[in-house]
């Protein structure tokens, strides 16, 4: 049997309501909580196509291009020597760039822990940066470049249809898609409504499980195994917070709790 499909716990989440008692003790969703602001180091030229009045544009440039190609990235940018403000945690997460859903740097601790499991297709480099006066290369940089729509069973999910900004408005229930070719083909029909929709479900099926994952597609949340919280928790990873689910997750058929 294929190794994704073993027996395990997921923990999921992507915001808002919660469920009952019975159904939220199962999932959880990871949020990267270590958040920063990454700048270009002073030596860098400004005319670097990756660097703007200081501040790198990383989403524009790199993240975004390999967001919508869905492939495995062909090279990684030079990061050179950043600067970081805000608080150093395990988990850092810009809140600059707009491929953060994909894209986050960790310690070597946390790094030593994301080699142990199952983890969604990934690139990495280490990367060095100056927070407090203090150097640092012992952090990663982590890209995932797929969306991991192969996870999704679509026939047997249910979604909806909200308005983008004020979430909790649903525009129509129980929508049935039938593929992820279908779905894609729906979302680019809502785009040229013009009207700022989006589509989220309310039950996903999943055709098989990882221990860190996420859906660029349908979220910007990270999902992770139980056995992986776990040790994150007993090694005391500082950075990322357990929350409950605002949908139900389905285990694949014959996969319960490890």
């Amino acid at each position: 049997m294929d190794h994704h499909r073993k027996r395990r716990e997921l923990y999921f989440g992507s915001g808002g309501d919660f469920f009952k008692k019975k159904q939220i003790d199962m999932f959880k969703r990871i949020i990267l909580s270590g958040e920063c602001d990454l700048f270009a180091g002073d030596y860098l030229d400004n005319q670097d196509p990756y660097c703007e009045r200081g501040r790198w544009k990383f989403s524009e440039e790199y993240g975004s291009y390999y967001s919508r190609k869905n492939i495995k990235p062909s090279y990684l940018p030079d990061f050179g020597v950043l600067k970081m403000s805000g608080k150093l945690e395990d988990f850092a997460l810009d809140r600059t760039w707009s491929s953060a859903q994909r894209s986050f740097m960790i310690s070597e601790k946390a790094m030593e822990i994301f080699q142990e499991f199952d983890i969604a297709p990934y690139v990495s480099q280490k990367v060095e940066f100056v927070h407090r006066k203090k150097h640092f290369d012992n952090f990663h940089y982590l890209f995932f470049y797929t969306n991991n729509t192969d996870m999704v069973d679509y026939e047997n999910s249910i979604f909806q249809i909200r308005e983008l900004i004020r979430d909790q408005i649903i525009l129509q229930e129980d929508l049935r898609i039938r593929s992820e070719e279908e779905f894609f083909s729906l979302r680019e029909g809502l785009g040229n409504e013009g009207t700022l929709k989006k589509i989220v479900p309310s039950k996903l099926q999943l055709t098989y499980t990882r221990d860190f994952f996420n859906f660029c597609h349908l979220g910007f949340d990270y999902y992770v195994s139980d056995r992986m919280r776990e040790k994150l928790v007993q090694k005391k990873v500082k950075g990322v917070e357990f929350w409950e689910p605002r949908f139900e997750l389905k285990m694949p058929q014959g996969v319960g709790r490890a």
